[in-house]
């Protein structure tokens, strides 16, 4: 007999999510980190409008053909942004937009995303409540130059 314990466990490396392995077997997570890593680093499809100059591609991955709605995160048109502001600002706002299907699904009552940058490293918090349930906090580093995210 089998037992449900979650999804496949990823973790973030240089541009790209790779499932966590110990003692050669592929470990789960039963919580939300996974959906979280998937919701904010799959590529989002955008509209022609949306993309930044000089970029022609649209984004997007092969499950949008199948699925209604599309999976992911416009965090990658962020790519070329200097850390200002207004990248403080439209990261927690695509961060945000990448996590409301929690929301839809009603297995999140609230989520809350804090965002600040020191160099190259924008730092950032996603607080997400549980409809009756605890406060789940998540923290990670990603090194905007190299791509690499790392959970604090």
């Amino acid at each position: 007999m089998s037992r449900f314990f979650g999804d496949l466990k990823l973790f973030m490396g240089i541009n790209s999510a790779d499932i966590d392995v110990e003692d050669r077997d592929a470990l789960q997570d039963a919580g939300f980190e996974t959906a979280i890593i998937i919701s904010l680093f799959t590529d989002a499809r955008v509209f022609p409008e949306e993309l930044p100059e000089g970029l022609e591609d649209l984004g997007g991955f092969w499950g949008d053909l199948i699925l209604e709605e599309s999976v992911g995160s416009k965090l990658w048109t962020l790519h070329r942004k200097k850390l200002n502001n207004t990248f403080l600002n439209n990261f927690e706002e695509f961060a945000v937009q990448a996590l409301s299907w929690m929301i839809e699904e009603q297995i999140a009552s609230s989520i809350e995303v804090d965002v600040n940058y020191i160099g190259d490293t924008v730092n950032f918090e996603i607080r997400i409540k549980r409809p009756e349930k605890d406060l789940l906090n998540f923290r990670y580093s990603l090194n905007w130059e190299k791509q690499i995210l790392r959970r604090n």
